[in-house]
């Protein structure tokens, strides 16, 4: 390894930073029940009694829903991963699982390769060579870099760039609660935020293999502000329910 080269990390390693990812980000504001308390051990010590728990399939999901929840729960990704799977399914329950039509996440040649290749084999559900292990990745870095500027494009505009960040966001304050301020992201069933989890849950595993430091602390970024938007999606459906 040369010179000035990231030294690439162990899985254990990896883990630790999941799980201080788990507790905000630098980038903008930390989402509500996730500030900083107590030391540094203290917390991650904390952190680790819970972080060994993927959340159940929540009660009563439609079947679209527990196929694909199973397929992306086979792999221990860490809490920050586990916090946003908990969301998630919050925020379809509160679609009533609709199945939602067709949802578009955003043009097909924007999208990373392995998300189309998921949906055209069933999502895993058919079979053949993907099987329910969903596609792998040959390269973080495409992979990583395709990601982000996929995921930008799906923001609302009321979304602002981090300075000195390219491709990242602030987490600072929501908009208000109406349905036009969340219209991009509001896709709700098989063709919509569950392809973003999933592209996630293929990234999580590449990093588990043991990878770059710099590799992992993109996809904690990225889980972390997946999970900022879900929370806000669903306080959205929440506040409109009333």
């Amino acid at each position: 390894m040369g010179t000035g080269e990231a030294a690439p990390i162990s899985a254990t390693a990896a883990s630790l930073l999941l799980q201080k990812g788990a507790r905000g980000s630098s980038s903008g504001s930390t989402p509500e029940g996730e500030g900083n308390s107590g030391s540094e051990e203290d917390g991650e010590l904390e952190r680790a009694r819970w972080d060994e728990t993927i959340p159940p399939c929540p009660v009563g999901a439609a079947d679209w829903f527990v196929s694909t929840y199973t397929q992306i729960t086979k792999v221990q990704l860490g809490g920050v991963f586990n916090s946003l799977l908990a969301s998630y399914g919050e925020l379809e329950r509160s679609y009533n699982w609709a199945k939602g039509g067709n949802n578009s996440l955003g043009k097909k040649d924007d999208r990373p390769v392995q998300l189309s290749q998921w949906v055209a084999a069933g999502r895993g559900s058919r079979g053949g060579k993907m099987g329910e292990d969903g596609p792998t990745i040959d390269s973080l870095a495409v992979y990583d870099d395709r990601w982000w500027r996929w995921w930008g494009k799906l923001q609302p505009g009321w979304r602002v760039g981090s300075a000195g960040n390219a491709g990242r966001f602030v987490r600072t304050s929501y908009p208000p609660q109406e349905r036009p301020n969340w219209a991009s992201l509001h896709l709700p069933g098989p063709n919509g935020i569950l392809g973003v989890v999933a592209t996630l849950y293929w990234w999580g595993k590449k990093v588990k293999e043991g990878s770059q430091r710099e590799d992992t602390e993109s996809w904690v970024e990225a889980v972390t502000d997946v999970k900022w938007m879900v929370k806000g999606l669903l306080a959205m459906e929440r506040a409109t329910a009333e």
